[in-house]
């Protein structure tokens, strides 16, 4: 079907309208990532869909909800993994989605924006769904991520710390930012015998 929209000139990576719940205004790729959809992952991925699409900042005041704004420049990884859908980030991530790739106006403890490692580690903490759609994923989400690349862990453990993350969480972030530390020592040690 998406295919057969593609070929009749549908643009995939407009955004679709913000739902009553005040869900940003999502991508066909976004929702598929929310979604946990990975054959429409695929598909989409298939057909030119942008991988790094940001979700649009919608005004949704009126609806007199507790959030006024949301959106905040989240891709499709973000949205994946804040829901702990290790699948889903797993075909975005194969479709070649950026693992370090930051937000463009949500809050974080990192100076470059929340990444899909940050957002397994906080969730989505709002709107129709307060909590991470699977949680017990977020773990695995967090060493898919780790295991493609991911390099602001610092951020994520702060991030993790501050959130009372699963003490699995945290073992595979402490593990992540301990690999970094003797990564950098070997460096210098190496720099200093030249």
């Amino acid at each position: 079907m998406v295919a057969a929209l593609v070929a009749g000139g549908a643009d995939i990576n407009a955004p679709v309208e913000a739902d009553p719940c005040h869900l940003p205004a999502y991508t066909l790729l976004h929702w598929a990532a929310y979604s946990n959809a990975v054959d429409a992952i695929q598909v989409l991925a298939a057909c030119g869909a942008d991988l790094e699409v940001r979700d649009a900042t919608v005004d949704n005041s009126s609806l007199g909800r507790w959030t006024e704004f949301v959106g905040g420049g989240q891709t499709p990884l973000m949205v994946a993994a804040a829901n702990g859908h290790v699948e889903a980030v797993e075909a975005l991530i194969a479709a070649g989605c950026n693992a370090n790739a930051g937000t463009t106006d949500w809050g974080s403890w990192s100076p470059k924006g929340a990444t899909a490692l940050e957002f397994a580690v906080v969730g989505p903490g709002s709107g129709c769904q307060p909590g991470a759609q699977n949680p017990e994923g977020l773990p695995a989400v967090v060493n898919a991520l780790l295991a493609a690349g991911a390099v602001d862990v610092e951020y994520a453990l702060e991030a993790a710390l501050h959130r009372h993350a699963s003490e699995e969480m945290l073992a595979a972030l402490e593990a992540a930012v301990d690999d970094d530390s003797e990564e950098d020592e070997d460096e210098e040690s190496g720099s200093d015998s030249d």
